[in-house]
């Protein structure tokens, strides 16, 4: 299974997922060698080198994750205050395309009626 592409074509940089990992640490405990898990997975030694160097932090990491759930990034929700500023920033560009005149007190109306 070849890794997934985390950058453009021109780079050289994949995502190896846990999986795979797991897959490999495997074979190399059943006395495979490591030249023949690089070359069926398409990456250098040095990759599934590092990957059974470190099996130790890998094994730990599976003990803390949810059986059947994918390792994913999870962004955090931006607070309300944050998003209407946001719109507050928007409303205020608006207005300078349309030429209006802005004054502080109409600024501090606006973010009033925002929050």
């Amino acid at each position: 299974m070849a890794p997934k592409k985390i950058h453009s074509e021109s780079a050289r940089r994949y995502a190896i997922t846990l999986e795979d990992k797991l897959v490999m640490i495997k074979r190399h405990e059943k006395d495979e060698k490591v030249v023949a898990i690089a070359q069926s997975f398409g990456m250098s030694q040095t990759t599934v080198s590092t990957i059974v160097h470190i099996k130790d932090k890998i094994s730990a990491h599976i003990k803390f994750e949810v059986p059947g759930m994918k390792n994913t990034v999870i962004n955090k929700k931006r607070g309300k205050i944050f998003e209407e500023t946001g719109n507050l920033s928007l409303w205020i560009v608006g207005l300078n395309r349309q030429r209006a005149a802005i004054s502080q007190e109409i600024i501090q109306e606006k973010a009033l009626s925002l929050f």
